[in-house]
């Protein structure tokens, strides 16, 4: 159903109608609708009150009446989802509210006005943007996404304001410019006769939109005036600084600018996703009717797809150069059947080379199979993630150290926190589950040196947390792991362990596991940890617990502060300052109190999803019981910084929902201090990649020594799926495109966050053919086993709205 049969409104219908709807409109025009029927625009004239799906079409200041009065009657289907066109949304979106409503604005037009200028192809290759709030019904927007992907478009979501103030930038104000530009071009014409003779291609071209229908525009700048307003004061200054390099003849300024637009406009070419294997056939060309028909009615004769095509204008004359793109096998035909016609062409291959993130890689070892993620579709729904793992490895250890029996809700169900378990049941504590809920019961007089070895698998968390409770128990105690684990140095904890009282020792000068552990007598020490390192800490803390005297912990930058309130909520004797940036902890030996622990949502884990909404079109997701600690939410910032919407819905306890939007990034700098543990950096880097412009992520030289060098592994992962990333010191560096990722294959090196990102890298590549491999996809066990499952989740919104 369609209130509006304008151009875009008449449009919607054909395009609809082309793809087997049935299409019912109105028109306040007296005579339109019947005229769209005629024009096969509408299959009937007159209100469908059965209609799955309403797009109101109207002028922007009578939407809202429309909207409001559809969701408010009962005459209207109860499944009823209701979209619009607007190009203001900021002000309409306020006024609905309503779960069923989904704010929407294809960024397409023709320079026909009206009815008669509608194309069934207009939204082909176009944007379409829609403005979900969080109210919108995910499967309100899921019907309207599919269905606008169906028209051809290209579905970004954004959030209202974002939405009108860029809308400003690109395409309220050009269009205001070139009507002014053209105003100006053709009083002076009145002057000058021959002016607008002179006027060539490139003036044209811009001030081709001055052409549109004139009665839109008083409503579009009252309802968007203040971003109008606020971009044409800079449009001003810009000028304003324009006119003064040109009066000034400061030809190195003028020179600069102009450079760095031309940058830019010739970067707006390489966003359009394109397969492999392309072209440009460059054509000189004269400005004369009939050239560009020409040239593509040949192209069409062959049978040589046009994958885009733009004309590119001489400063002077009426000569310019048609670019045309086309796939390698296609070309040589081309070129010749055009050069017998007289055009003289040449070609350019299009750079697209991908490069796989395995190619300097080892592969993995075993017969595990590769996991393979599709792309092509968004990412639309509400989900939890495990408990997080930070959280859960703590709440174990602090269990068997209380006297008496504790409570956990919400434990991580990875492999590296069921070690944890296992290592705690190996020291004499009583582990119990019911399905729901894990008890442990502790206390200091029944742990002791287990009689084995403490295989942690691939938990760096695990093993370094319990080498400061291992220093606490009378003899000795091994801690292992597998391969990936056994070559992480454990040095930087060895060391303050060492000053305590305790022995540890492991293989080289590095200390690597496995390690030894011996207990004794412990003293307090004051202890600067030389890294951002939670572990670090923590394993000095819960050693601190039962040491003599005071223990004090000076970290130059916080970290997580899991360990300190923990210890706090079981009665510990600590104390905790904040100085600077960083933080300093004091605590003295303490008895634990049993309690109970719920387990949030990890943060960590969340990053995933939160990064696949941005960087997916079309995505909307919303990560349910997340952990709001600030320590864990640098990643949300960095997000922000770079663009993206984000919206924070706080539960009580520490703990909320986050929802994130597909929408455009630009490049930002990341300090290591706005992530300590530098976990988010893979997840990072792939928005990295899709954004516009420079990442650099600073020393961020720590990630050689994770569950895998995550630095070098992290420019194979930027590569793999065509982008440029490369390490400068302890810099890691992404030079964003704003290009749209291609699949590839990567190793992810036995290591669960670069398998991951790999996943939601996958995900975003557009079209349903793309395919990444990704092998080493066993290592996600460790932290989140059910990701996949939760990715094809995802998917399955996507596609039945649910």
């Amino acid at each position: 159903m369609i209130f509006g049969t304008g151009l875009i409104g008449g449009s919607v219908g054909m395009a609809l109608r082309e793809r087997g709807w049935h299409v019912s409109g109105v028109d306040a025009t007296d005579g339109l609708a019947a005229r769209a029927v005629e024009l096969g625009a509408l299959t009937a004239e007159g209100i469908d009150h059965q209609a799955e799906l309403v797009v109101v079409a109207t002028p922007v200041h009578a939407a809202s009446e429309v909207i409001a009065g559809i969701l408010s009657s009962p005459a209207w289907s109860p499944d009823v989802v209701v979209t619009d066109v607007g190009s203001v949304k900021g002000p309409l979106v306020a006024s609905i509210d309503h779960p069923s409503f989904v704010g929407g604005h294809p960024m397409s037009g023709s320079e026909q006005v009206g009815l008669e200028g509608a194309s069934g192809d207009l939204f082909v290759g176009a944007t379409w943007v829609l403005t979900p709030t969080e109210l919108t019904d995910p499967a309100a927007y899921a019907q309207v996404r599919n269905v606008l992907s169906d028209l051809g478009a290209n579905v970004v979501a954004l959030a209202p304001a974002q939405h009108d103030a860029l809308v400003a930038v690109v395409s309220h104000v050009p269009h205001l410019t070139a009507a002014v530009l053209m105003d100006l071009a053709a009083g002076l014409g009145e002057e000058h006769a021959a002016l607008l003779q002179l006027a060539a291609g490139g003036f044209r071209d811009m001030t081709r939109i001055a052409a549109g229908q004139p009665s839109i525009w008083p409503d579009i700048c009252d309802d968007n005036a203040e971003a109008i307003v606020a971009t044409l004061d800079l449009l001003i200054d810009a000028l304003g600084a324009m006119r003064r390099r040109v009066a000034d003849h400061d030809h190195d300024s003028l020179l600069e600018i102009l450079g760095r637009a031309a940058d830019a406009r010739r970067a707006l070419v390489d966003t359009t996703p394109r397969p492999e294997g392309l072209v440009e056939v460059r054509i000189p060309v004269l400005d004369r009717t009939g050239m560009l028909a020409d040239i593509t009615t040949q192209a069409a004769e062959l049978g040589v797809n046009i994958f885009d095509l733009e004309i590119a204008h001489s400063v002077e004359g009426d000569r310019g150069v048609l670019v045309l793109v086309v796939d390698t096998l296609s070309a040589p035909t081309l070129m010749a059947t055009l050069s017998e016609r007289g055009y003289r062409c040449t070609s350019n291959p299009v750079g697209n080379h991908r490069v796989s993130a395995a190619a300097n890689a080892e592969s993995p070892s075993g017969d595990e199979q590769p996991y393979l993620v599709r792309g092509g579709g968004p990412l639309i729904g509400t989900l939890g993630v495990p408990g997080d793992k930070s959280i859960s490895h703590r709440a174990l250890l602090l269990a068997a150290l209380a006297e008496g029996t504790s409570t956990i809700t919400g434990l991580s169900d990875g492999d590296d926190v069921a070690r944890t378990m296992a290592a705690v049941v190996a020291l004499g504590a009583d582990v119990g589950s019911d399905g729901s809920a894990v008890t442990v019961r502790g206390g200091r007089s029944q742990l002791h040196a287990p009689d084995a070895a403490l295989d942690m698998g691939n938990s760096g968390t695990g093993l370094r947390l319990l080498a400061g409770v291992a220093a606490t128990l009378s003899g000795t105690t091994v801690l292992t792991g597998d391969d990936s684990l056994r070559s992480r140095p454990m040095d930087r904890v060895a060391e303050p362990l060492i000053r305590m009282g305790a022995g540890v020792r492991g293989g080289g000068d590095r200390c690597l596991p496995p390690i030894d552990v011996t207990g004794g007598p412990l003293r307090g020490i004051e202890y600067t940890t030389p890294m951002a390192s939670a572990q670090v800490k923590s394993a000095v803390l819960l050693a601190g617990i039962a040491a003599d005297g005071e223990t004090v912990v000076h970290e130059p930058v916080a970290t997580r502060a899991h360990t300190e309130e923990m210890l706090a909520a079981a009665g510990a004797d600590i104390a905790v300052e904040r100085v600077g940036r960083g933080r300093v902890v004091r605590v003295r030996r303490s008895t634990l109190s049993p309690g109970t622990f719920t387990i949030p949502g990890d943060p960590s884990q969340a990053a995933f999803w939160l990064v696949g909404g941005v960087v997916v079109p079309g995505s909307l997701v919303t990560v349910t019981d997340v952990h709001l600690g600030i320590e864990r939410l640098g990643f949300l910032g960095v997000l922000r910084r770079m663009g993206a919407t984000i919206e924070v819905g706080e539960s009580g306890n520490g703990t909320g929902s986050v929802t994130s939007y597909s929408c455009l990034l630009h490049g930002t700098v990341v300090e290591a201090e706005e992530i300590p543990s530098l976990d988010e950096v893979p997840i990072l880097a792939v928005a990295a990649t899709v954004a516009h412009g420079s990442t650099r992520f600073r020393d961020v030289g720590e990630l050689r020594v994770k569950e895998s060098d995550r630095l070098t592994g992290t420019v194979a992962l930027v590569t793999a799926f065509g982008g440029h990333a490369a390490v400068d010191g302890d810099d890691l560096v992404v030079q964003g495109t704003g290009a749209p990722l291609q699949p590839g294959q990567v190793d992810a090196r036995g290591d669960h966050r670069m398998a991951m990102a790999a996943a939601i890298a996958g995900a975003a590549c557009p079209g349903a053919e793309a395919v990444t491999t990704i092998s080493g996809w066993e290592s996600v066990v460790t932290s989140y086993p059910g990701f996949a499952d939760d990715l094809e989740r995802l998917r399955s919104g996507a596609e039945a709205g649910e």
